[in-house]
């Protein structure tokens, strides 16, 4: 913007329009790559956890069957909790020393442990609607969770925060 110097668009092979500069080449991108696409899928999915977390602590003396879900549940919801809490307290200073600080790395090791518990609780989701577990509201509060962790474990995938990549 407000550069005299000429772009020209051309129609590649792919969906979008490319625009090139003399030394450069920019690509349009998608609604599903935008950062405001991005921060309401974190902020939904954080949302979901912590109302998650109030809920499983309120209830967790009426746990009679689901157990093992409901605790998974809770464990992957307040792990991603935790997770996003160190992030956005520590993402300043991120990068400042190679190799990451222990500290650090355990914070990373939390994601990947809720992530892969997010891979189990598709299976207990189903399990909970085809036995009955618990209420229909309850069931679909568990259904939003694990609909969640996927979603923030692909999330946290993308933006190359899942695992020991640095």
């Amino acid at each position: 913007p407000g550069s005299a110097e000429p772009l020209a668009f051309r129609r590649t092979s792919g969906p979008m329009p490319t625009m090139q500069t003399w030394n450069t080449t920019h690509e349009r991108i998608g609604w599903t790559r935008q950062t405001p696409v991005h921060l309401a899928v974190a902020a939904v999915c954080l949302l979901v956890f912590a109302t998650s977390v109030v809920r499983f602590a309120v209830t967790r003396r009426r746990w009679r069957e689901g157990g093992a879900a409901r605790s998974l549940g809770l464990g992957v919801a307040l792990a991603n909790v935790i997770f996003a809490a160190w992030f956005m307290a520590s993402i300043r200073r991120l990068g400042d020393t190679t190799p990451l600080p222990a500290f650090d790395v355990a914070f990373l090791t939390l994601g990947v442990i809720a992530a892969a518990g997010a891979a189990l609780l598709p299976g207990f989701t189903l399990a909970a609607w085809r036995e009955g577990w618990w209420t229909r509201s309850s069931r679909a509060a568990f259904t939003m969770l694990a609909v969640s962790a996927v979603a923030f474990a692909a999330w946290l995938d993308y933006w190359k925060l899942l695992g020991y990549r640095y």
